[in-house]
């Protein structure tokens, strides 16, 4: 199954609004009722049910911790399979890049590795959609507020789907 360490805006409504600016053109990776609003810290591949226990154990000394976010650049950014990835960029802050190696690192030590960018490649980003590279479309208009205010999230494991997209949080 596929798993997401990610942080989670506390106020996930204001991106699924952002989002359905591109719903018209959407495909497989939108945000909504399905695929809530994250900020990916590992994204990992886990088949063992002993493992997978070992991992609850390790993210749940993190679930109190919180992070301030910066979002500092809309970002299309081409994917596989034909995908434009429309995404907030994340202004990169010490603590965010501690806690993504801190989990990488003790992930590597279960033999399970990261499959989004890590360590020197990480580019933390919050994705809105995924839309056909052919398409054309018209990026809307953001809130001035999207640059000048720090957002607040908190760290959760949850499953994810075969997009990636957070689906779900784990109990």
């Amino acid at each position: 199954m596929r798993y997401n360490l990610a942080l989670i805006p506390e106020n996930s409504e204001f991106f699924i609004e952002l989002a359905k600016n591109f719903s018209l053109n959407a495909q497989h990776y939108l945000l909504g009722n399905n695929s809530l609003p994250h900020i990916s810290v590992c994204q990992f591949i886990c088949n063992e049910e002993n493992q997978l226990k070992k991992i609850k154990n390790q993210f749940s000394h993190c679930i109190h911790k919180t992070f301030l976010i910066h979002f500092s650049a809309l970002r299309v950014k081409p994917g596989m399979n034909g995908l434009t990835f429309i995404e907030l960029e994340i202004k990169i802050n010490p603590t965010l890049t501690n806690f993504h190696q801190e989990n990488v690192n003790f992930l590597k030590k279960l033999h399970i590795f990261c499959e989004n960018p890590f360590e020197v490649n990480y580019q933390p980003h919050l994705t809105l959609a995924a839309v056909n590279s052919q398409a054309s479309f018209q990026a809307p208009s953001l809130p001035i507020s999207l640059w000048n205010s720090d957002f607040t999230c908190k760290p959760v494991l949850g499953a994810s789907d075969s997009y990636w997209q957070f689906t779900h949080p784990l109990s």
